[in-house]
Protein backbone atom coordinates (compact mmCIF):
# COMPACT_ATOMS: atom_id res chain seq x y z
CA UNK A 1 0.00 0.00 0.00
CA UNK A 2 1.46 3.33 -1.07
CA UNK A 3 1.28 6.38 1.14
CA UNK A 4 0.79 9.98 0.10
CA UNK A 5 3.72 11.57 1.90
CA UNK A 6 5.12 15.04 2.35
CA UNK A 7 8.74 14.01 1.92
CA UNK A 8 10.36 14.11 -1.51
CA UNK A 9 13.44 11.87 -1.69
CA UNK A 10 14.93 11.70 -5.15
CA UNK A 11 12.48 14.19 -6.63
CA UNK A 12 13.88 16.06 -9.66
CA UNK A 13 14.74 19.70 -8.96
CA UNK A 14 12.07 20.96 -11.37
CA UNK A 15 9.36 18.95 -9.61
CA UNK A 16 10.62 20.02 -6.18
CA UNK A 17 10.34 23.67 -7.24
CA UNK A 18 6.85 23.10 -8.62
CA UNK A 19 5.82 21.43 -5.37
CA UNK A 20 7.07 24.42 -3.37
CA UNK A 21 5.09 26.78 -5.61
CA UNK A 22 1.93 24.67 -5.34
CA UNK A 23 2.36 24.47 -1.56
CA UNK A 24 2.59 28.26 -1.30
CA UNK A 25 -0.44 28.84 -3.54
CA UNK A 26 -2.61 26.25 -1.77
CA UNK A 27 -1.60 27.59 1.64
CA UNK A 28 -2.39 31.17 0.62
CA UNK A 29 -5.76 30.14 -0.87
CA UNK A 30 -6.62 28.23 2.32
CA UNK A 31 -5.89 31.26 4.48
CA UNK A 32 -7.75 33.60 2.11
CA UNK A 33 -10.84 31.38 2.30
CA UNK A 34 -10.67 31.19 6.09
CA UNK A 35 -9.62 27.54 6.29
CA UNK A 36 -7.36 28.31 9.25
CA UNK A 37 -10.13 29.95 11.32
CA UNK A 38 -12.90 28.32 13.40
CA UNK A 39 -16.23 28.07 11.59
CA UNK A 40 -18.72 30.76 12.68
CA UNK A 41 -22.06 29.63 14.12
CA UNK A 42 -24.09 31.19 11.29
CA UNK A 43 -22.84 28.58 8.79
CA UNK A 44 -25.11 26.05 10.49
CA UNK A 45 -28.18 27.76 9.07
CA UNK A 46 -29.43 27.76 5.48
CA UNK A 47 -28.61 30.79 3.36
CA UNK A 48 -30.09 31.98 0.05
CA UNK A 49 -28.15 30.52 -2.88
CA UNK A 50 -25.58 32.79 -4.47
CA UNK A 51 -26.35 31.36 -7.92
CA UNK A 52 -29.50 30.50 -9.87
CA UNK A 53 -28.03 27.18 -11.01
CA UNK A 54 -30.52 24.32 -10.44
CA UNK A 55 -27.67 22.15 -9.10
CA UNK A 56 -27.22 24.36 -6.04
CA UNK A 57 -27.69 22.14 -2.98
CA UNK A 58 -27.64 22.73 0.79
CA UNK A 59 -27.18 19.35 2.47
CA UNK A 60 -27.10 18.14 6.08
CA UNK A 61 -26.02 14.53 6.70
CA UNK A 62 -25.77 12.31 9.81
CA UNK A 63 -24.70 8.73 10.46
CA UNK A 64 -24.53 6.72 13.67
CA UNK A 65 -23.81 3.18 14.83
CA UNK A 66 -24.91 1.63 18.09
CA UNK A 67 -22.43 -0.93 19.39
CA UNK A 68 -24.82 -2.48 21.92
CA UNK A 69 -27.65 -3.21 19.49
CA UNK A 70 -25.69 -3.80 16.29
CA UNK A 71 -27.60 -1.27 14.20
CA UNK A 72 -26.58 1.74 12.20
CA UNK A 73 -28.17 4.48 10.17
CA UNK A 74 -27.55 7.44 7.92
CA UNK A 75 -29.86 10.26 7.01
CA UNK A 76 -29.67 13.28 4.74
CA UNK A 77 -31.79 16.28 3.85
CA UNK A 78 -30.81 18.08 0.67
CA UNK A 79 -32.42 21.44 -0.07
CA UNK A 80 -32.55 22.38 -3.75
CA UNK A 81 -33.59 26.00 -3.30
CA UNK A 82 -33.51 26.86 -7.01
CA UNK A 83 -35.88 23.96 -7.69
CA UNK A 84 -38.12 24.75 -4.71
CA UNK A 85 -37.57 21.20 -3.50
CA UNK A 86 -36.14 19.16 -0.67
CA UNK A 87 -35.09 15.51 -0.62
CA UNK A 88 -34.92 13.41 2.54
CA UNK A 89 -33.40 9.96 3.11
CA UNK A 90 -33.15 7.75 6.18
CA UNK A 91 -31.60 4.26 6.03
CA UNK A 92 -31.46 1.98 9.07
CA UNK A 93 -28.93 -0.86 8.85
CA UNK A 94 -29.17 -4.20 10.63
CA UNK A 95 -25.82 -5.85 11.34
CA UNK A 96 -27.15 -9.31 10.42
CA UNK A 97 -28.48 -7.99 7.10
CA UNK A 98 -31.58 -6.19 5.93
CA UNK A 99 -32.46 -2.53 6.24
CA UNK A 100 -35.30 -0.05 6.55
CA UNK A 101 -35.70 2.87 4.16
CA UNK A 102 -37.46 6.22 4.26
CA UNK A 103 -37.31 8.43 1.15
CA UNK A 104 -39.15 11.71 0.72
CA UNK A 105 -39.20 14.60 -1.71
CA UNK A 106 -41.44 17.64 -1.57
CA UNK A 107 -41.83 21.16 -2.82
CA UNK A 108 -40.70 23.90 -0.47
CA UNK A 109 -40.86 27.71 -0.58
CA UNK A 110 -37.57 29.14 -1.79
CA UNK A 111 -36.98 31.04 1.45
CA UNK A 112 -37.85 28.18 3.84
CA UNK A 113 -35.04 27.85 6.38
CA UNK A 114 -36.42 24.89 8.30
CA UNK A 115 -34.38 21.73 7.80
CA UNK A 116 -37.22 19.44 6.81
CA UNK A 117 -38.41 17.02 4.16
CA UNK A 118 -41.91 15.74 4.92
CA UNK A 119 -41.93 14.23 8.45
CA UNK A 120 -38.11 14.12 8.59
CA UNK A 121 -36.65 17.20 10.23
CA UNK A 122 -33.43 18.37 11.87
CA UNK A 123 -33.47 20.91 14.68
CA UNK A 124 -30.44 23.04 15.53
CA UNK A 125 -30.31 22.96 19.33
CA UNK A 126 -26.92 24.65 19.63
CA UNK A 127 -25.07 25.65 16.46
CA UNK A 128 -22.01 23.51 15.67
CA UNK A 129 -22.55 21.49 18.86
CA UNK A 130 -25.95 19.81 19.13
CA UNK A 131 -28.69 18.89 16.65
CA UNK A 132 -31.88 16.86 17.00
CA UNK A 133 -33.19 14.39 14.39
CA UNK A 134 -36.91 13.60 14.36
CA UNK A 135 -38.87 11.36 12.02
CA UNK A 136 -42.19 9.56 12.30
CA UNK A 137 -43.07 7.68 9.14
CA UNK A 138 -43.55 4.37 7.42
CA UNK A 139 -40.24 2.83 6.37
CA UNK A 140 -39.87 0.25 3.62
CA UNK A 141 -38.44 -3.04 4.90
CA UNK A 142 -35.62 -4.24 2.64
CA UNK A 143 -34.87 -7.92 3.17
CA UNK A 144 -32.22 -7.60 0.47
CA UNK A 145 -30.94 -3.99 0.48
CA UNK A 146 -29.32 -4.48 -2.92
CA UNK A 147 -32.80 -4.35 -4.46
CA UNK A 148 -32.60 -0.60 -3.91
CA UNK A 149 -30.31 -0.36 -6.95
CA UNK A 150 -33.56 -0.52 -8.95
CA UNK A 151 -36.00 1.62 -6.94
CA UNK A 152 -38.60 1.74 -9.72
CA UNK A 153 -38.72 -2.03 -10.08
CA UNK A 154 -38.65 -2.46 -6.31
CA UNK A 155 -41.60 -0.12 -5.78
CA UNK A 156 -43.65 -2.14 -8.28
CA UNK A 157 -43.26 -5.24 -6.11
CA UNK A 158 -43.90 -3.87 -2.62
CA UNK A 159 -47.19 -3.94 -0.79
CA UNK A 160 -48.56 -2.51 2.43
CA UNK A 161 -47.08 -5.38 4.44
CA UNK A 162 -43.58 -4.33 3.37
CA UNK A 163 -43.80 -1.12 5.39
CA UNK A 164 -43.27 -0.70 9.11
CA UNK A 165 -43.97 2.23 11.42
CA UNK A 166 -40.77 3.90 12.62
CA UNK A 167 -40.30 6.72 15.11
CA UNK A 168 -36.96 8.45 15.54
CA UNK A 169 -36.09 11.05 18.17
CA UNK A 170 -32.35 11.28 18.69
CA UNK A 171 -29.83 14.02 19.41
CA UNK A 172 -26.30 14.41 18.07
CA UNK A 173 -23.66 16.00 20.32
CA UNK A 174 -20.32 16.97 18.78
CA UNK A 175 -17.11 15.96 20.54
CA UNK A 176 -15.28 19.13 19.59
CA UNK A 177 -14.86 21.70 16.88
CA UNK A 178 -16.12 21.04 13.38
CA UNK A 179 -13.52 20.31 10.71
CA UNK A 180 -13.45 22.82 7.85
CA UNK A 181 -12.82 20.81 4.67
CA UNK A 182 -10.62 23.68 3.42
CA UNK A 183 -8.19 22.99 6.26
CA UNK A 184 -5.90 20.51 4.57
CA UNK A 185 -2.20 19.71 4.46
CA UNK A 186 -0.95 21.91 1.63
CA UNK A 187 2.40 20.18 1.08
CA UNK A 188 0.81 16.74 0.89
CA UNK A 189 -1.68 17.93 -1.73
CA UNK A 190 1.12 19.65 -3.68
CA UNK A 191 3.10 16.42 -3.78
CA UNK A 192 0.00 14.56 -4.95
CA UNK A 193 -0.30 17.05 -7.81
CA UNK A 194 3.24 16.27 -8.92
CA UNK A 195 2.87 12.48 -8.56
CA UNK A 196 -0.48 12.31 -10.35
CA UNK A 197 0.34 15.03 -12.90
CA UNK A 198 -2.52 17.46 -12.40
CA UNK A 199 -2.46 21.21 -11.89
CA UNK A 200 -4.27 24.08 -10.25
CA UNK A 201 -6.89 24.21 -13.00
CA UNK A 202 -7.74 20.57 -12.35
CA UNK A 203 -7.97 21.30 -8.63
CA UNK A 204 -10.85 23.68 -9.31
CA UNK A 205 -12.96 20.62 -10.25
CA UNK A 206 -13.56 20.07 -6.53
CA UNK A 207 -15.85 23.11 -6.57
CA UNK A 208 -18.29 21.08 -8.63
CA UNK A 209 -19.06 19.04 -5.56
CA UNK A 210 -20.16 21.52 -2.88
CA UNK A 211 -17.81 24.48 -2.43
CA UNK A 212 -18.39 24.74 1.34
CA UNK A 213 -18.17 21.78 3.67
CA UNK A 214 -17.52 20.94 7.32
CA UNK A 215 -17.66 17.68 9.32
CA UNK A 216 -17.84 16.61 12.95
CA UNK A 217 -17.60 13.43 15.04
CA UNK A 218 -19.85 12.90 18.03
CA UNK A 219 -22.26 10.81 20.10
CA UNK A 220 -25.98 10.13 19.79
CA UNK A 221 -28.66 9.65 22.41
CA UNK A 222 -32.40 9.07 22.20
CA UNK A 223 -34.79 6.40 20.96
CA UNK A 224 -35.75 4.61 17.76
CA UNK A 225 -38.92 2.55 17.58
CA UNK A 226 -39.22 0.02 14.74
CA UNK A 227 -42.64 -1.58 14.83
CA UNK A 228 -43.10 -2.77 18.40
CA UNK A 229 -39.38 -2.72 19.24
CA UNK A 230 -37.83 0.28 20.99
CA UNK A 231 -34.07 0.84 20.84
CA UNK A 232 -32.55 3.25 23.33
CA UNK A 233 -29.23 4.61 22.14
CA UNK A 234 -26.68 4.50 24.93
CA UNK A 235 -23.43 3.66 23.18
CA UNK A 236 -23.91 5.22 19.76
CA UNK A 237 -21.23 7.19 17.97
CA UNK A 238 -21.16 8.71 14.55
CA UNK A 239 -20.54 11.60 12.27
CA UNK A 240 -22.29 14.49 10.60
CA UNK A 241 -21.54 17.04 7.92
CA UNK A 242 -23.00 20.09 6.24
CA UNK A 243 -22.17 21.16 2.69
CA UNK A 244 -23.60 23.79 0.39
CA UNK A 245 -22.96 25.15 -3.08
CA UNK A 246 -23.05 23.96 -6.68
CA UNK A 247 -23.14 20.15 -6.63
CA UNK A 248 -22.69 18.09 -9.81
CA UNK A 249 -22.58 14.48 -8.63
CA UNK A 250 -21.65 13.18 -12.07
CA UNK A 251 -18.56 15.43 -12.26
CA UNK A 252 -16.51 12.91 -10.28
CA UNK A 253 -15.25 9.71 -11.89
CA UNK A 254 -15.22 8.18 -8.41
CA UNK A 255 -14.87 9.05 -4.78
CA UNK A 256 -14.42 7.20 -1.50
CA UNK A 257 -15.37 8.45 1.94
CA UNK A 258 -14.60 6.54 5.15
CA UNK A 259 -15.34 7.51 8.71
CA UNK A 260 -15.26 5.68 12.05
CA UNK A 261 -15.14 6.56 15.75
CA UNK A 262 -13.07 4.39 18.09
CA UNK A 263 -14.76 5.43 21.32
CA UNK A 264 -15.37 8.97 22.46
CA UNK A 265 -12.46 11.21 21.66
CA UNK A 266 -10.92 9.36 18.68
CA UNK A 267 -12.26 9.45 15.13
CA UNK A 268 -10.75 9.23 11.67
CA UNK A 269 -11.99 10.45 8.31
CA UNK A 270 -10.55 9.69 4.86
CA UNK A 271 -11.72 11.05 1.51
CA UNK A 272 -10.50 10.25 -2.02
CA UNK A 273 -11.78 12.11 -5.09
CA UNK A 274 -11.11 11.55 -8.81
CA UNK A 275 -12.38 13.73 -11.66
CA UNK A 276 -10.58 13.96 -14.99
CA UNK A 277 -6.86 14.25 -14.18
CA UNK A 278 -7.68 15.24 -10.61
CA UNK A 279 -6.78 12.60 -8.03
CA UNK A 280 -6.69 13.84 -4.43
CA UNK A 281 -6.79 12.32 -0.95
CA UNK A 282 -7.54 14.18 2.27
CA UNK A 283 -9.00 13.76 5.73
CA UNK A 284 -8.29 14.21 9.40
CA UNK A 285 -8.00 12.50 12.77
CA UNK A 286 -9.96 13.85 15.73
CA UNK A 287 -8.07 13.26 18.99
CA UNK A 288 -7.21 15.17 22.15
CA UNK A 289 -10.21 17.40 21.46
CA UNK A 290 -8.84 18.67 18.13
CA UNK A 291 -8.95 17.87 14.43
CA UNK A 292 -5.57 17.10 12.84
CA UNK A 293 -5.31 17.15 9.03
CA UNK A 294 -3.73 14.09 7.39
CA UNK A 295 -0.31 14.38 5.77
CA UNK A 296 0.03 10.71 4.77
CA UNK A 297 -2.73 8.49 3.38
CA UNK A 298 -2.79 5.01 1.86
CA UNK A 299 -5.84 2.97 0.89
CA UNK A 300 -6.33 -0.55 -0.48
CA UNK A 301 -9.79 -1.90 -1.29
CA UNK A 302 -11.00 -5.39 -2.20
CA UNK A 303 -14.14 -5.33 -4.33
CA UNK A 304 -16.72 -8.01 -5.03
CA UNK A 305 -16.93 -9.65 -8.46
CA UNK A 306 -18.85 -6.69 -9.88
CA UNK A 307 -15.77 -4.49 -9.33
CA UNK A 308 -17.95 -1.83 -7.70
CA UNK A 309 -19.17 -3.09 -4.34
CA UNK A 310 -16.59 -2.76 -1.58
CA UNK A 311 -15.89 -6.02 0.32
CA UNK A 312 -12.99 -5.15 2.59
CA UNK A 313 -10.45 -2.36 2.91
CA UNK A 314 -7.38 -1.18 4.74
CA UNK A 315 -6.08 2.33 5.19
CA UNK A 316 -2.93 3.81 6.68
CA UNK A 317 -2.90 7.43 7.82
CA UNK A 318 -0.60 9.82 9.63
CA UNK A 319 -1.71 13.23 10.81
CA UNK A 320 0.34 16.43 10.86
CA UNK A 321 1.44 15.77 14.46
CA UNK A 322 2.85 12.33 13.58
CA UNK A 323 0.00 10.18 14.99
CA UNK A 324 -0.39 7.03 12.85
CA UNK A 325 -3.24 4.58 12.38
CA UNK A 326 -3.40 1.29 10.45
CA UNK A 327 -7.10 0.40 10.12
CA UNK A 328 -8.83 -2.59 8.53
CA UNK A 329 -12.46 -2.60 7.46
CA UNK A 330 -14.89 -5.48 6.89
CA UNK A 331 -18.01 -4.49 4.95
CA UNK A 332 -21.21 -5.80 6.56
CA UNK A 333 -24.21 -4.43 4.72
CA UNK A 334 -23.67 -2.43 1.50
CA UNK A 335 -26.65 -0.54 0.11
CA UNK A 336 -26.43 0.58 -3.54
CA UNK A 337 -28.16 3.81 -4.49
CA UNK A 338 -28.60 5.22 -7.99
CA UNK A 339 -27.55 8.84 -7.53
CA UNK A 340 -27.61 9.94 -11.18
CA UNK A 341 -28.96 7.98 -14.13
CA UNK A 342 -29.26 9.51 -17.59
CA UNK A 343 -28.66 8.63 -21.22
CA UNK A 344 -24.86 9.02 -20.96
CA UNK A 345 -23.87 8.06 -17.43
CA UNK A 346 -24.99 6.15 -14.39
CA UNK A 347 -23.65 7.14 -10.97
CA UNK A 348 -23.89 4.54 -8.19
CA UNK A 349 -23.21 5.10 -4.52
CA UNK A 350 -22.54 2.12 -2.24
CA UNK A 351 -23.22 3.06 1.39
CA UNK A 352 -22.06 0.31 3.73
CA UNK A 353 -22.13 -0.36 7.44
CA UNK A 354 -18.53 -1.42 8.06
CA UNK A 355 -16.73 -3.02 10.98
CA UNK A 356 -13.35 -1.33 11.50
CA UNK A 357 -10.43 -2.70 13.52
CA UNK A 358 -7.53 -0.64 14.87
CA UNK A 359 -5.10 -2.40 17.19
CA UNK A 360 -7.37 -4.20 19.69
CA UNK A 361 -10.36 -1.91 19.12
CA UNK A 362 -13.39 -2.66 16.95
CA UNK A 363 -16.02 -0.14 15.94
CA UNK A 364 -18.75 0.35 13.36
CA UNK A 365 -18.55 3.11 10.82
CA UNK A 366 -19.45 3.81 7.23
CA UNK A 367 -17.68 3.25 3.94
CA UNK A 368 -19.01 5.11 0.93
CA UNK A 369 -17.82 4.28 -2.60
CA UNK A 370 -19.25 6.20 -5.55
CA UNK A 371 -18.65 5.29 -9.20
CA UNK A 372 -19.59 7.03 -12.43
CA UNK A 373 -20.25 4.51 -15.18
CA UNK A 374 -20.11 5.95 -18.69
CA UNK A 375 -22.60 4.21 -20.99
Amino acid sequence: MGLLTSSSPGMPLRDALRMNVYTAIIGAATRLQGGHRPMPEEVEYAKPPVTDDPLYNDSHYFNFFDHDHGIGAFTRIGKLANRNASIGLFFIYLKEGGAFLFAQSECIPRDLEELRSGPLRYEIVKPLEELRIVNRAKFLRLENPRDWIDPVGLCRRVGDDDFVDVEVDITFSGWGEVHNAKKLYARGLARRMIEKDFGLKDLMETRKYAAEHYEQAGSYRGEIRIGEDTIRLKNATGHRDHSWGYRDISAAKSWTWLTVQFGQGLAVNVACFKAGKLDIMSGYVFRDGKNHALREIGLDTEFEEDGLTQKSLRFLVEDTAGFRMDVEGRVLNPIPIVVVDDDKTRTLAFEAMTEYTWKDRKAYGISEYVHRIDK
